[in-house]
């Protein structure tokens, strides 16, 4: 199995037949919340992560367009945020790696160099990391 972050996402994407270009929306940077898709509400990678879960983001490019025979499994207002292809590939958008502390200074950093973001309030969040430790499962459950 594999899973793409972010840029590992887009290029898992786009690897696989989907499309990515710069977002038309803006940058997401900072905290946002998810849409699971019904797919993603019961995918063994989103268990424990519940729908309008607040995740970690940084990225100005997204997945505009999934690969054929991908499923989605989540998504905000500006993006595809997670897919699913053949089982053993997955990609999220979001960090699920990233700390609140992390995510504010990334923020803080990128303010400063003039980028737009949609708000410089941060919201804590409390499951995304859970991708990770499910992640392992679905590695483990494939040995």
């Amino acid at each position: 199995p594999i899973l793409g972050i972010c840029f590992g996402h887009q290029i898992l994407a786009e690897c696989l037949g989907g499309k990515v270009e710069k977002n038309r929306l803006g940058w997401e940077l900072g905290s946002y919340k998810i849409n699971l898709t019904d797919d993603g509400l019961i995918h063994p990678l989103f268990k424990g992560v519940k729908d309008g879960d607040i995740v970690y983001e940084s990225h100005q490019d997204v997945v505009s367009l999934i690969p054929d025979n991908a499923i989605e499994l989540a998504y905000t207002e500006k993006a595809n945020q997670s897919f699913a292809f053949n089982d053993n590939v997955f990609g999220v958008q979001f960090h699920p790696e990233f700390s609140y502390d992390v995510t504010r200074k990334l923020m803080d950093i990128r303010i400063l160099k003039g980028i737009s973001i949609d708000s410089d309030k941060l919201e804590e969040s409390l499951n995304s990391k859970n991708i990770l430790v499910n992640f392992i499962n679905i590695v483990r459950s494939k040995m």
